[in-house]
């Protein structure tokens, strides 16, 4: 889990209007957390925040799946699968989130 801010827009330039959270990276994909529904097979260009000497890293996933929280608290969880990441890029994305993974449980 991350507090790690992560922002997207769709492959065709509309921008999703909501900032979510990562709640679990992986080195094939991420989940997050969002206000707005995703719909699965979207193409999605992701800027995931850096750490304080990195500026955001930008990547393309794609959505595999969405479900809404169970709570009805408005939040709705996707799952995503990236897209011909760099290997460059997916050590710093988990070196990001392993950082605040370590910062929370300290």
């Amino acid at each position: 889990r991350s507090n790690r801010v992560v922002t997207f827009m769709r492959e065709d330039g509309s921008e999703v209007k909501s900032i979510s959270r990562i709640l679990n990276v992986s080195q094939g994909g991420l989940q997050f957390a969002s206000r707005d529904p995703i719909t699965p097979d979207t193409i999605l260009r992701m800027a995931i925040a850096g750490t304080h000497d990195q500026r955001p890293i930008s990547l393309s996933a794609r959505v595999i799946w969405m479900s809404p929280e169970p709570d009805g608290s408005g939040w709705y969880y996707s799952g995503v699968s990236f897209i011909d990441v760099q290997d460059d890029a997916r050590a710093v994305i988990l070196r990001a989130v392993a950082q605040d993974l370590t910062s929370i449980s300290s």
